[in-house]
């Protein structure tokens, strides 16, 4: 099997963990530049399946060559491994129960784009690409400017709060979730990755959906984190169409631009010290959290607040790995 052949198989095995048939296109720019061989369920680095950016025509011939005919199966525009025609209409419908959840998010971020001191919200994990389970809940990432980090989450927590909409306890379905914020000054993220590769996490920075980008964050994110590209050769940034986007008004920007003047000295000082001792001292209180543990899956710090006490990262990436393992076998 050559490379292309072989990363196109474990980019449609990775999308059949989420039920997700992939179009041509997006076999093409989704293509995962995989290093590592899957054998007896444990990663053995390979060089030489390491691919380069590929033209569309390149995944074209490959599938339409039959040389994949017995592991990848197309029906109706969408790709997917033998025997997974189902997860078409699984697509079809996540999609339909995607566009409420995305007004909800639209809702949310309207109110939030008046905040001091926000400068992105994204909507991000399965709802970025219109994957979302119908229970699901609405998932959202903030860049905050830098030395405002815990005032700035204090209050998106209460105004998503006040809305009615933020997910707690046993409130998921259709509620915002507010897990992810990381001040501007800290954008690269490659530390919190897992090793030897996180495709889980490559996909998801990948997958962002900047609704509401103040001076071009989104692009100056992406370029920070240019490392991820290495897995993802054909990568291109996500542009969202006018109803799925927030644009700052007139009203908007005289609110943040007052308030961010009125907060950038002394006061805001004392006040994102207050909103870290307050928040830090709730924290503390959660005697299950692993904010503690040596890992990733909480990280507390003055320019990252990243609350994924479940992170299951490492379980996707099992279930791919077994999926390759069984299809190239």
């Amino acid at each position: 099997m050559s490379r292309l052949e072989r990363a196109i198989v474990e980019t449609v095995a990775y999308f059949d963990v989420f039920d997700y048939p992939l179009t041509l296109i997006e076999v093409w720019k989704w293509l995962y530049n995989n290093n590592f061989e899957f054998q007896n369920s444990n990663f053995e680095i390979n060089s030489k399946f390491k691919i380069q950016n590929s033209k569309l025509s390149d995944i074209i011939n490959v599938l339409d060559n039959g040389s994949l005919n017995n592991i990848i199966e197309t029906k109706n525009g969408f790709y997917f491994l033998t025997g997974r025609q189902e997860i078409i209409r699984t697509r079809l419908e996540r999609y339909r129960f995607a566009e409420p959840k995305y007004k909800i998010a639209l809702q949310a971020i309207r109110c939030l784009c008046y905040l001091a001191f926000v400068e992105m919200i994204a909507v991000c994990n399965n709802l970025g690409y219109n994957n979302t389970p119908l229970k699901g809940d609405v998932d959202i990432f903030v860049v905050t400017k830098k030395g405002r980090l815990w005032w700035t989450r204090l209050l998106v927590t209460l105004v998503v709060s006040l809305l009615g909409i933020r997910r707690h306890g046993q409130k998921i379905t259709n509620r915002v979730c507010l897990s992810f914020y990381l001040a501007d000054n800290y954008l690269d993220l490659s530390e919190i990755i897992l090793k030897p590769q996180d495709p889980y996490f490559v996909y998801w920075l990948a997958t962002l959906a900047p609704v509401y980008d103040r001076r071009g964050i989104y692009q100056k994110f992406l370029e920070t984190n240019e490392w991820f590209r290495n897995s993802l050769p054909n990568f291109h940034s996500v542009h969202l169409i006018k109803r799925r986007k927030v644009d700052d008004n007139r009203l908007v920007k005289f609110s943040k631009n007052f308030d961010e003047k009125l907060l950038s000295g002394n006061i805001g000082d004392f006040l994102e010290k207050l909103a870290r001792f307050v928040q830090l001292k709730k924290m503390k209180r959660n005697t299950t959290s692993v904010a503690n543990q040596p890992d990733t899956r909480v990280v507390v710090n003055d320019s990252i607040l990243k609350f994924h006490e479940t992170d299951q990262r490492q379980h996707y990436q099992k279930l791919w790995q077994a999926r390759c393992a069984k299809v190239l076998s």
